[in-house]
């Protein structure tokens, strides 16, 4: 993908100087059909000559086309142009033979030129392949910082982040500008780490990027809630008990103080798991936001954290956001989800969802008695739940998200927990 960045200056070609009167001829032919040809001002002036088969018999119109207003129109065997008509010329031809052809003329010179670049940084996308270039004439000398003297410089990738420099020139006179190139990272993924039990946002690092990039700010949900040193990598964020999905995103800062875009967002899973009376566990969960298109599928897991080892206990794929088995396929460790992506590399890539820390104890549909019993009433229910019992209800969605427990409460469709003295119930709005 390129990127064109338009020097904003006028370019102008090299001056011919052809005697004392300081005049340039040219013929027709050495124009291009839609081409900008730029001449210093200090000329006098530029003839140009029709076709000379013509004899006479072309048509030319000379016109200022900023300002729109005409210098010649009719036939003629040749026109002059010169610095005093305007800096913006252009011409429009007709050959006896009924050939049309357009141009345009610039007279400039360097003084009071701006610089290239009205920025100070330029900030590119992973992926993207920018390109520095001159909008106008190809005919000036080129040097750049890496030495190239090409027209245009190519930035191929973050290994050439950094300071770019150009000098433009030819017997007009010169000018020159330097400006900071920087690729501002993506996040790689936004998994749980299983050692730690914390969310870990990643990036990937380059060796030439840390030259110039000093660290990373780490929003989640929209809010500011770190920073870690690019070369780091990554970053925890612990959100202590509520481990609901969430979303994060990152921009990049310069060792300069400027700051990236925004960059992608990604989000973490979040999976509810509860058993059942029949010791079976069950497991929902969410597919994590900004994976669209690099989901593959979801693997069940077992998780040691003894020896860190992590043994596949099943899969499904992408569009199955629930799942059912025994309890004691997970003896000696904890029931986790993997999120299997494929970001087109041939390498797959997991994100982890949080862990069975707290197996929740769920009475299916039902009255119960004993300690601690209540009732929810209807389920599953069409969009109002009732909650009848004596302590305080907690109510959380498939996300882990909390709601406010009621009496009476109208819940959108989807599942959720209703927990109690120690006792959860699953209920279902459908």
């Amino acid at each position: 993908m390129k990127k064109l960045v338009t020097l904003a200056i006028l370019i102008m070609t090299l001056c011919t100087l052809t005697n004392a009167q300081n005049y340039i001829e040219k013929n027709i032919t050495e124009f291009g059909e839609g081409s900008l040809n730029s001449y210093c001002s200090n000329i006098d002036s530029i003839v140009i000559y029709q076709d000379a088969t013509c004899q006479n018999n072309a048509t030319w119109h000379v016109g200022d086309y900023v300002n729109g207003t005409t210098f010649f129109q009719g036939l003629a065997n040749h026109v002059v142009v010169t610095p005093e008509m305007a800096s913006n010329i252009v011409i429009f031809y007709t050959d006896c033979h009924v050939t049309n052809k357009w141009f345009k003329i610039e007279f400039t010179d360097f003084e009071g030129v701006p610089e290239p670049w009205t920025e100070n940084t330029m900030w590119f996308v992973p992926g993207s392949t920018p390109v520095l270039q001159s909008y106008y004439s190809q005919t000036l000398n080129y040097l750049w910082s890496d030495g190239s003297t090409d027209w245009e410089y190519t930035i191929t990738g973050p290994e050439m982040s950094g300071k770019v420099w150009v000098r433009i020139y030819n017997d007009c006179g010169e000018i020159s500008d330097t400006i900071n190139v920087y690729y501002s990272e993506w996040i790689y993924r936004a998994t749980v780490d299983l050692e730690t039990n914390l969310n870990k946002v990643t990036w990937s690092t380059t060796p030439k990027q840390t030259e110039y990039i000093s660290e990373m700010k780490v929003y989640r949900d929209g809010m500011l809630v770190g920073t870690a040193p690019y070369e780091q990598g990554y970053f925890l964020d612990n959100i202590g008990s509520d481990n609901a999905a969430r979303n994060y995103h990152l921009v990049s800062v310069s060792i300069d103080g400027e700051e990236s875009p925004v960059s992608d967002q990604k989000g973490t899973i979040h999976t509810t798991y509860y058993q059942d009376v029949n010791n079976n566990l069950n497991m929902t969960w969410n597919i994590p936001f900004g994976t669209q298109g690099i989901l593959t599928y979801f693997q069940i897991c077992k998780y040691d954290p003894n020896t860190g080892e992590i043994t596949v206990v099943d899969q499904v794929n992408a569009a199955i956001t629930d799942y059912t088995c025994g309890v004691n396929q997970f003896d000696g460790g904890y029931a986790v989800i993997a999120a299997v992506f494929n970001d087109g590399k041939g390498v797959e890539e997991l994100s982890f969802s949080n862990l069975t820390t707290d197996i929740l104890g769920i009475e299916e549909d039902g009255p119960s008695t004993g300690s601690g019993t209540f009732i929810v009433y209807p389920n599953p229910a069409k969009d109002r739940v009732t909650i009848e019992g004596t302590g305080t209800a907690t109510i959380t969605n498939a996300l882990g998200q909390t709601i406010d427990g009621k009496a009476t409460i109208e819940l959108p469709r989807g599942m959720y927990f209703v927990k109690m003295n120690g006792v959860t119930r699953k209920i279902v709005v459908e």
